[in-house]
């Protein structure tokens, strides 16, 4: 059983290095470059296609809405939300993350909400949310730690509220020939990277209990090499 403090520790030096489109950027860099180098890693992040359809499905839903962006990064989807008119906080485990986030909202002229994740079983967010959004960041824990990850921040989460994921399928751990978590992990988002687990919705089930209830699912990319999938979860 891995330790949750040591562990966290790990989560925290991998991603500082924050996912754009084509490449990897330390947030560090982000915030010593000039404001349009910056703005011009953000834009490319921002390009990435495959986002834009949860973008129209939940876009239109999020305007006068508190939006959690969990796991934030150097954020494209939150600050899409922020321009759709939601209210959103951008929580992250990496200060220079929520730094470099709030240069790019400022270039904007957006305000928001920071909250750096100090702890991952205990959250003290500034109110309650109407969505979480958690793209690309749960399953990079444990299910035992992300199942009180998700216990602690989903009572932020008024009744009726969703909890979006994006997550990988069982189906690109077995192709990947992932012999382990900690494996898989590197193979999908490089040797620096702790840990990535498969969800299904049983699984998903497992990880939110009583109180939740799975709405939907999909698994994304061919049948030979699925991608990613997306869970939306109602609380009761």
């Amino acid at each position: 059983m891995l330790f949750h403090w040591p562990f966290a520790r790990k989560l925290r030096d991998k991603w500082r290095e924050v996912p754009t489109h084509e490449r990897r950027v330390f947030s560090r860099e982000l915030l010593t470059m000039d404001e349009a180098a910056c703005l011009d890693v953000w834009r490319e992040n921002d390009a990435t296609p495959e986002r834009q359809w949860y973008r129209e499905r939940y876009g239109p839903l999020v305007a006068n809405k508190d939006v959690l962006d969990l796991g934030s990064g150097f954020s494209t989807d939150g600050i899409y939300f922020l321009r759709q008119g939601a209210r959103v906080t951008f929580a992250d485990i990496v200060k220079d993350n929520l730094a470099a986030t709030r240069r790019v909202a400022a270039r904007f002229g957006l305000t928001a909400d920071y909250y750096y994740i100090d702890k991952l079983t205990r959250f003290r967010l500034p109110h309650t949310y109407d969505f979480i959004f958690a793209i690309g960041s749960l399953h990079h824990s444990p299910f035992t730690l992300a199942q009180k990850e998700v216990k602690a921040v989903s009572a932020f989460l008024r009744p009726g509220g969703l909890f979006l994921l994006l997550t990988y399928p069982w189906e690109r751990y077995v192709s990947s020939g992932a012999k382990d978590f900690h494996e898989f992990g590197q193979k999908t988002d490089g040797e620096r990277t702790p840990w990535a687990e498969w969800y299904d919705d049983d699984k998903i089930r497992a990880l939110f209990g009583p109180g939740f209830e799975l709405r939907w699912s999909k698994v994304f990319g061919r049948k030979d090499k699925p991608d990613y999938n997306w869970f939306e979860v109602v609380k009761l």
